[in-house]
């Protein structure tokens, strides 16, 4: 039952916003999530994958601010994608890595809200335009949670020794 509690956690961080913002001047808003960004403005509305902003990044079309948020967003998504794996590496009965995909998540987290803050300043607010992170603390939260869920674990493995 707490591995189907652990992969249902995991793969809601996959489909959750993570952020919602408005961009500068109220030219439009969206939301963004670990491998998608939505955005509806005057010139449409538009879906883009991690890997399409990533590329943008490293090609040069995003370049200052813009460039380094995304990559640090991509980096943050590469820890969700390696917790998930280890995750279900670890229901296999093979490893236990409980702890380390907690550890992941919550470093995926605070590396979404370096992010949010490079691009829309420490307050949420610049230029930029608003950032309200409200799926990020949850993200870190889950991650707490099954960084101490592996914790108990490896301490009741070692009391059967």
């Amino acid at each position: 039952m707490r591995s189907l509690i652990g992969i249902i956690l995991l793969f809601i961080c996959f489909i959750i916003p993570l952020h919602f913002f408005i961009m500068g001047d109220g030219v439009g808003f969206g939301l963004q999530g670990v491998l998608y960004q939505y955005k509806v403005s005057g010139y449409g509305s538009y879906l883009f994958p991690v890997t399409q902003d990533m590329s943008y990044s490293l090609v040069g079309t995003y370049t200052g601010k813009t460039m380094v948020s995304n990559l640090l967003w991509a980096l943050g998504s590469l820890c969700i994608i390696v917790a998930t794996i280890l995750w279900l590496v670890n229901n296999s009965g093979i490893h236990r890595f409980d702890w380390l995909s907690g550890v992941l998540l919550m470093v995926a987290g605070v590396t979404y809200l370096i992010s949010v803050m490079f691009q829309y300043g420490v307050f949420f607010y610049g230029p930029a335009g608003i950032s309200i992170p409200f799926g990020i603390p949850l993200l870190i939260g889950i991650g707490y949670l099954m960084m101490k869920s592996g914790t108990l674990d490896r301490t009741e493995e070692k009391d059967e020794l």
